[in-house]
């Protein structure tokens, strides 16, 4: 490009690489308003000192990712300590963005892992009963007094209904990410192998990043009998029967709760064949050996 006083809109976009539309845009908001106008026409004159002005706006859109808004702000700003305080509220805005990915890219894997296992015990289709340490974690929980996902209320304020108790809402009110499965941690045993209503927790897990303690609760750190339930969750009740002779024959003591961790569910796909849950059965006594 010829070094001149004033260039054309066509030149300016030739130059940049930016569209004239978008240009025209910029102007329209007051963004990059031309120095220079031909009277009775639209044309448009940009100066040097105007495009000096669009290299600086395009470093802070295609570079630093800010807002227009934000771009605006700091070419208005002539105090070096402003533009100081504004590019402070940036990079925490952006540090704030970045933890949030690390949380959505955590979630996404955490789901993967889940698929994976679950898909691990649909090919092996006839899987052991046996006992296993259950890793012990931090959780945000709600209370449903039917067993099912129905009326809920706060795990800490039992007497209290909530309009819409979810993991949602929950998580949003303490301020803390929740990833991972869903526990339902039933009462008892013999009423969810029934299908009796009964109290019920609902569990999730809390990323560690975010854990602040509030309203949080810990699941686990103890011995359980673990079943795999693989299909429809109607006839869950089978695997009950199972393990629940198995835990007999053992001669094993239960707490008399038991605990089901969702692997593949309805969350994931619609086809009950391929759904999966661990049930948990913690255990309060070991009267021999189990291999």
């Amino acid at each position: 490009m010829i070094d001149k006083e004033y260039y054309t809109i066509g030149e300016v976009s030739k130059k940049y690489g930016i569209s004239t539309k978008t240009l025209r845009y910029y102007d329209k908001i007051g963004l990059l308003v031309p120095s220079k106008r031909k009277e009775k026409s639209e044309y448009r004159f940009y100066s040097k000192n105007d495009m000096l002005r669009l290299s600086t706006l395009r470093y802070y859109k295609n570079k630093c990712g800010l807002s227009l808004e934000e771009i605006r702000k700091n070419l208005e700003t002539e105090d070096p300590k402003e533009l100081i305080a504004s590019f402070k509220a940036s990079e925490e805005k952006k540090l704030s963005e970045i933890q949030q990915l690390l949380l959505s890219k955590d979630d996404i894997t955490a789901w993967k892992l889940l698929l994976e296992e679950g898909c691990k015990y649909i090919k092996r289709k006839d899987n052991p009963i046996y006992i296993r340490v259950m890793k012990e974690i931090n959780t945000l929980s709600y209370y449903t007094v039917t067993g099912k996902f129905g009326e809920s209320y706060w795990a800490t304020e039992r007497k209290r209904p909530t309009e819409s108790a979810s993991f949602g809402k929950i998580a949003a009110e303490t301020n803390q990410y929740l990833y991972g499965a869903i526990y339902s941690d039933f009462a008892s045993a013999e009423k969810r192998m029934n299908y009796i209503d009964q109290p019920t927790f609902r569990h999730m897990e809390i990323h560690p990043s975010t854990y602040n303690g509030l309203f949080a609760t810990t699941l686990g750190g103890y011995p359980v009998v673990s079943a795999v339930h693989i299909g429809d969750f109607n006839n869950i009740h089978k695997t009950y029967e199972k393990a629940l002779k198995w835990i007999e024959e053992n001669e094993i003591v239960i707490q008399g709760n038991s605990i089901e961790r969702y692997l593949i569910d309805r969350q994931s796909i619609s086809n009950s064949n391929y759904f999966v849950a661990e049930i948990l059965f913690p255990v309060k006594n070991l009267s021999k050996k189990v291999d």
